[in-house]
């Protein structure tokens, strides 16, 4: 989670696929907290924990309605490993090494 002046704006959630495998589920930031890196910060933090639990890669899915998400994933090291097609709301799967 993370606070400003004790308020929460902003969290991230995830958990273990298998012990290589970790697969960040949720991530959200209120709309006024958008653009000050919060989403960043929190996937680094989650990611450098990651590592220390041993796991090697971190997978999530995302849609492209949620660019600047897609956006972040990529400019983090993530690469689109495939794509599960849905009536309205396909899911685009990605995977980054650790």
């Amino acid at each position: 989670m993370a606070f400003v002046d004790n308020k929460p704006v902003a969290f991230k959630l995830g958990y273990e696929l298998d012990k290589a495998r970790f697969y960040s589920w949720l991530g959200g930031v209120l709309p006024a907290y958008r653009g000050h890196a919060i989403a960043r910060a929190l996937m680094n933090l989650q990611h450098q924990w990651c590592r220390g639990q041993g796991f090697t890669s971190v997978e999530t899915k995302t849609q492209n309605r949620w660019q600047h998400m897609l956006i972040l994933n990529i400019k983090s090291g993530f690469i689109i490993t495939g794509f599960e097609p849905e009536p309205e709301d396909s899911k685009i799967l990605m995977e980054k090494k650790l």
